[in-house]
């Protein structure tokens, strides 16, 4: 392999391997050294060819990769290392909405998968959220949340204010039992969003899904 190739190395991932560099020494029969990192934290040389060859995957001493749980072939990990990727890997496809945006993973969990899933523990069919997008993933930053609470918390998400409640389309029209169709059409007509909310809503045959006084006592609850 030539040169070229093998500087290429420099930034891969070989497994749970990332290349941080090549190392100048060369082991007893000259064959090229690299610096590696695992992806539980701890750093170790290896060879270039035990890399390429898929010999070298891991640190072999981590707890991810031992023991009865073996927790790097769960879904737990495979979120922890995602995580990692997408702020800190400029090649991932990610990248451009996290990283590229300064979001970043915090010290603790950055080189420790035990102190993430101490932290965290299962996600039971949820998916990790940030609380607030556009910080950090951290222990107060973060929990498990359903893919409805996740398609609330978009950063492309547009909030409005109604007797000091702000919410996103889909947590107003939820509240009023309102089609989000309906918002949305009042809203391109012009309409405040004290006009979208205590505004009767009517089906297509003109009975009232909702009458006025109905709407009132939703309004009512809102300033509760």
């Amino acid at each position: 392999m030539g040169k070229t190739s093998q500087q290429n190395m420099v930034g891969k991932k070989y497994g749970f391997l990332t290349v941080l560099s090549e190392i100048e020494l060369r082991n007893k029969n000259g064959h090229i050294m690299y610096n590696v990192k695992c992806d539980c934290g701890k750093e170790k040389s290896v060879l270039g060819a035990s890399l390429r060859n898929g010999l070298s995957r891991s640190c072999n001493k981590c707890t991810l990769l031992t023991g009865s749980h073996r927790m790097w072939n769960t879904k737990v990990f495979r979120v922890w290392t995602s995580m990692k990727s997408r702020c800190s890997n400029a090649n991932s496809p990610s990248y451009k909405n996290y990283g590229a945006r300064g979001i970043k993973v915090c010290d603790r969990w950055l080189n420790s998968f035990e102190n993430f899933y101490k932290d965290m523990g299962e996600p039971n069919g949820l998916t990790l959220e940030r609380i607030d997008v556009n910080s950090n993933y951290e222990p107060s930053n973060c929990k498990w949340a359903s893919p409805k609470e996740q398609s609330r918390n978009r950063t492309n998400n547009v909030f409005y204010t109604y007797k000091k409640q702000t919410k996103c389309v889909g947590e107003w029209c939820e509240l009023l039992k309102m089609p989000t169709s309906t918002f949305y059409n009042r809203i391109k007509r012009g309409w405040s969003i004290d006009e979208i909310i205590e505004t009767p809503i009517r089906k297509i045959n003109g009975t009232f899904v909702k009458d006025a006084k109905s709407i009132e006592g939703i309004c009512k609850k809102i300033l509760k």
